[in-house]
């Protein structure tokens, strides 16, 4: 089946600022790429990191509603300092279980809740280096939206 994988005609957005459908604006680092999932009453924007298949690669969520998932951040989690949406707010940093490629995952997440009304904005991610961690950070504190 893989062999049987072709490129198709769109092009993905990569190593540049960007505006989604939704009105998310942000600075994509060359190899990583974003895309929107439209909820009922939420939308998700994901950032993918683009490697080779069969090649582990970590994931950027971008959560904006009324209903978050809960912290899934576990009490040692590690805080820092942060500014997302233009709010003062802090990433909880922690380091997960192996995942089947025995792959330890680099975890963070934010919960920013935006001034004037209910609206939840849940920033989370899993990085499979260091790099990649810092780099889905970079972009995640570069995101804006109105």
């Amino acid at each position: 089946m893989v062999a049987s994988l072709t490129p198709g005609a769109r092009l993905l957005p990569s190593g540049a600022r960007v505006q989604l459908a939704g009105n998310l604006v942000l600075d994509l680092l060359p190899g990583y790429t974003a895309y929107r999932q439209e909820g009922p009453d939420f939308d998700v924007y994901w950032i993918e990191h683009l490697v080779p298949m069969g090649q582990p690669a970590g994931r950027l969520g971008l959560y904006s509603g009324h209903h978050p998932q809960p912290p899934a951040h576990p009490p040692n989690a590690r805080e820092q300092k942060a500014v997302l949406f233009g709010v003062d707010t802090s990433w909880y940093v922690w380091e997960g279980s192996p995942n089947p490629a025995n792959v330890r995952l680099l975890r963070q997440e934010a919960h920013v809740r935006m001034p004037g009304g209910r609206l939840i904005r849940h920033v989370f991610f899993y990085a499979s280096t260091q790099t990649e961690s810092v780099d889905f950070q970079r972009i995640a504190e570069s995101a804006t939206l109105p």
